[in-house]
């Protein structure tokens, strides 16, 4: 595994893969339950092209780490500029759209949105209107989960 400014360069076996940053369309994590923040890294640049790494890669944190800083930014301007034009986004169960966000029957308008956090493995999706109505989904079955975060704390004007 090699990492530059440019993007990824994975090896399997006699094969390599190159992967500039800005060919990934998403990011998924899952949280380690003993020792270590990430269990599992998952980077995909189209809907059947995905690499996967585990903790049996030495240095799976730093790896996370820094794909998160060089492609998150873009995946978050990519899909900023689509909800700006009008798309409504749809990041696994969540959806996007001018009035507010939606997962399954539970929606939340934009100028009720009260917090967005993610605890316990939980992205936990809080209105101040109509009271109690929190929007929970696995942060395992969220892809691009960071970007999902900061967009809807943008969009919604939360911190």
């Amino acid at each position: 595994m090699e990492v530059s400014e440019a993007g990824l360069q994975a090896y399997r076996g006699r094969s390599a893969v190159s992967l500039p940053w800005t060919a990934i369309c998403e990011v998924r994590t899952r949280a380690a339950p003993h020792g270590g923040t990430f269990a599992r890294l998952e980077i995909r640049w189209d809907p059947r092209r995905r690499l996967s790494f585990d903790r049996t890669l030495p240095d799976l944190d730093g790896l996370v780490d820094q794909v998160k800083r060089q492609a998150l930014p873009i995946l978050l301007e990519d899909n900023r500029q689509r909800f700006n034009r009008g798309e409504t986004l749809t990041l696994g169960e969540l959806m996007l759209d001018a009035r507010g966000l939606q997962a399954g029957k539970k929606r939340i308008q934009w100028d009720a949105l009260q917090a967005v956090e993610v605890r316990a493995g939980q992205l936990l999706i809080t209105a101040r209107e109509p009271a109690g109505t929190r929007i929970r989904i696995a942060a395992d079955r969220m892809p691009n989960l960071d970007v999902a975060v900061q967009l809807v704390r943008l969009l919604g004007q939360v911190p």
